[in-house]
This record gives C-alpha cells, sequence and structure tokens, in this order.
C-alpha cells in the first residue's frame, strides 16, 4: 500500500477548499492538515461544487460533489470559449487545453489559463469574458489584482502583468513580463499587499506599485524550494481562514506565512532527474510528475492522473486516496472546491463590468 501511495503521488494534483460552518481554530495548522492528509478520514455532508479544466473537451466544467458526473444533471456550470461572444472565433484555440480555473470576486467570476496560451476574466452569471488575451510560454496560472489589472505565469519562465483597460475591447493590452523560471502558480495575497509566484526552484513574493495604467511588480522575497516537497513547484494555494500555502512539486508541502517555515505533507515520490539550466546557473529537478493543492473541510483534494498527467476522476487527498467523482473519457488537467477566496479577494471586490 505505501509503495502503490508513492506512485500516485508521482503524479499528484491537489486543490484546497474551505468549509462553510464553524471550524475548531487549530484544524488548519500545519500538523493539522499532515495528519489529515495521511489518514483514512472521508469528508462526510460535503455540499460544495467542485470545478475542473477539461482539456477532452476544452471545458472549465463545475460538478456537484455526491452526484454521478456521467450524468449531464450533475453538471452545475460549464465553458467553453465560445461561450463568450466577446471572444473571437479565430481565437478560440487559444483556450484549448485549460490548466486552471480558480474563484475570484467572492465566487461571482472565474479566471482561468489554458496551455493554448489563452488568460480570462469570465462572469458566472451570463458567461460574459470581461477580458481575456494571448501568452506564449504554457502559462499555468493567473492572479486578479485589486484595480483589475491582471497577471499571469507561464512554464517557459516568466510572471506578465496585464494593464486591463477600464472598457474591454481588444485582447491586444500593454503588459511587461518578470523572469519567474518554471513558474507554474500565482496567488494575490489581499492581507500583504503581494503577488505570490511559484517557480521550479523558488517562492517568491512581488510588491504591486497600485499603478493602474503604469502597473509594476517589485521582487522583494525569495524562499529556496530545495529540501523542501516543492522542488519543481507545480501549484499554489491559500489555505481558508489561515495564513498558510498549499504547494506542490516532487512532493506536497505547506508555507507558512508567517514564520516562512516549510512543512512537508507528503515526501518526494519516484524518480527525477536533477539537470543543470544554464540561464539560471542552477539545478532543477524536472521529471514527469505534475502537482497542484487545495483543502476543504480539513480534508484536501487531488488528482491523481493515471494518463499522462490527465486523469477522469477526482479524489481526496486522504491515504486511500477516495474517489469523489468520475467522468469516463474525462481528461482533468486541475480541479478546486467553488467557494469564495478571501484570502486573494479581501475586501476589494471590484471589476470593470
Amino acid at each position: 500500500m505505501k509503495r502503490h501511495i508513492a506512485t500516485i503521488v508521482l503524479s499528484l494534483l491537489t486543490l484546497l477548499f474551505a468549509a462553510n460552518f464553524a471550524l475548531a481554530e487549530n484544524l488548519f495548522t500545519p500538523q493539522a492538515i499532515v495528519d489529515l492528509a495521511n489518514s483514512d478520514a472521508v469528508p462526510q455532508n460535503v455540499t460544495e461544487d467542485i470545478v475542473c479544466t477539461e482539456q477532452a473537451t476544452a471545458r472549465i466544467v463545475m460538478y456537484k460533489v455526491g452526484a454521478d458526473w456521467n450524468d449531464k444533471s450533475a453538471e452545475v456550470w460549464s465553458w467553453k470559449a465560445s461561450d463568450s461572444p466577446e471572444i473571437k472565433k479565430e481565437h478560440y484555440s487559444w483556450f484549448r487545453n485549460p490548466d486552471e480555473a480558480k474563484p475570484v470576486l467572492g465566487a461571482t467570476h472565474l479566471l482561468m489559463t489554458a496551455s493554448g496560451g489563452g488568460v480570462a476574466l469570465v462572469r458566472l452569471s451570463d458567461k460574459k469574458a470581461l477580458f481575456y488575451t494571448h501568452v506564449h510560454g504554457n502559462p499555468h496560472s493567473a492572479a486578479l489584482l485589486p484595480d483589475g489589472n491582471i497577471a499571469s505565469v507561464s512554464s517557459s519562465g516568466f510572471v506578465r502583468l496585464y494593464t486591463v483597460p477600464e472598457q474591454f475591447t481588444d485582447p491586444n493590452v500593454p503588459f511587461t513580463d518578470y523572469p519567474l523560471y518554471g513558474g507554474h502558480g500565482l496567488v494575490w495575497d489581499a492581507q500583504s499587499k503581494l503577488l505570490w509566484g511559484l517557480g521550479y526552484l523558488e517562492l517568491v513574493a512581488y510588491e504591486y506599485n497600485f499603478d493602474k495604467q503604469n502597473p509594476k511588480l517589485t521582487k522583494v522575497q525569495s524562499y529556496s524550494l530545495r529540501g523542501t516537497p516543492a522542488l519543481g513547484g507545480h501549484d499554489l494555494y491559500p489555505v481558508p481562514g489561515s495564513r498558510l500555502f498549499l504547494l506542490t512539486g516532487n512532493g506536497a508541502a505547506i508555507f507558512d506565512l508567517e514564520t516562512k517555515k516549510f512543512t512537508t505533507i507528503w515526501k518526494d515520490a519516484g524518480s527525477r532527474t536533477e539537470i543543470y539550466d544554464s540561464k539560471t546557473n542552477d539545478y532543477a529537478t524536472l521529471g514527469e510528475s505534475d502537482h497542484k493543492t487545495v483543502v476543504k473541510s480539513g480534508a484536501f483534494i487531488v488528482l491523481a492522473p493515471t494518463n499522462s498527467y490527465h486523469t477522469d476522476t477526482i479524489r481526496y487527498m486522504n491515504k486511500p486516496l477516495t474517489a469523489i467523482g468520475t467522468h469516463t473519457g474525462a481528461r482533468y488537467c486541475k480541479a478546486r472546491w467553488w467557494i469564495p477566496n478571501t484570502f486573494s479577494d479581501g475586501e476589494e471586490k471590484t471589476v470593470n463590468e
């Protein structure tokens, strides 16, 4: 059994989620999260929905937990590029292979990225694309800033900061790039007013100048991922109601934003090769695994790919990896619980309508 779990972790994707009921203050301490992820516990009476990036059909799909995902009625909401009239037909290909979909603005809007290069902010109520653009380099994550500007991060090695106009009409918007080797995760921290980015080798924080028309990022913090399961970083997401991040790379870890310490959830798994990268004059651990992180009412959900980096099943991140939902033939790349992300939203929930 121990060997089986390690194999699953090798290509693990995870997600974060919070409960809608009162939780003990110590529920989301690092040790409590480690204990939950390594227990046999299966959450009960879960009513929140899960949003998935489904690459077989180039869609974002939201499902009911506890329903049969092969039944169309289990779909709470779905979106593809052609659902938004604002997106031109010749740009639909930008949104192939969606790889992140996260709730923003109190979970009334969705911010997504796709390996085809697409980045979009979509209003759930009418599927209107309030912003969309194209970026090269395999974008993997994005963040909405308090003034309505947007940043994305690409695995080819950069964070891109977009100047989003008051009235969006054209995807060709001004931008500035900032290097981040192997960038895979991006999260706005409303409390600290920092933009956090996850690369292969480091977790970084950028200050934002809050100049809507001339936005700028300045790198102010960097934490090495060496010696942690997050080396080769693949996902970054906040733990609800806490000052903790969940992140993955070779395994899964917690980063405490107050103490700046890493805690191991799952250790490195499988065989990976450390190679020298001349561009950074450093070593990076690279391989086939693809990891991502997130929590819910004291439990995690994960994708444990069964075909390359895809799977048709979402699971709880407990010791037996209990299945939550399966859609035959689906190619899920990432999923998250659909709940407001107050870590990033804070009290500022403004966006151009």
